[in-house]
């Protein structure tokens, strides 16, 4: 519970020196490769994610989840990484996440 109260404090303080330089503070949660491989492990990440979500929303800090964005959305998400292994995303993974973030910063402006 500490680390997500270190989070917190974090986020708090980031936004008001974003704020302060007239600027605007996006937060892009990328989800953990293991929420979509049949690998086995301590869902500690997906467990975090509801409190980190109330933060951002206490905060008032736009989220682009990219959970719900486009790995939900898209018919094979681990295609997305090399070879289906854990790793960064791939090419075209970097690339739909990289568009899925700017359509939503549009939407978001509008």
């Amino acid at each position: 519970k500490r680390l997500i109260e270190q989070f917190s404090n974090i986020i708090k303080l980031t936004n008001e020196m974003v704020k302060s330089q007239n600027a605007k503070l996006y937060f892009v949660y990328l989800p953990d490769y293991f929420r979509y491989s049949k690998v086995k492990h301590d869902l500690e990440s997906m467990k975090s994610y509801k409190d980190i979500i109330q933060i951002l929303e206490n905060n008032e800090i736009p989220l682009i989840d990219i959970n719900k964005e486009l790995m939900e959305k898209y018919p094979d998400p681990l295609s997305l990484y090399p070879d289906g292994l854990f790793a960064h995303f791939n090419e075209k993974g970097k690339r739909l996440v990289a568009e899925t973030i700017i359509k939503k910063i549009y939407e978001f402006e509008k």
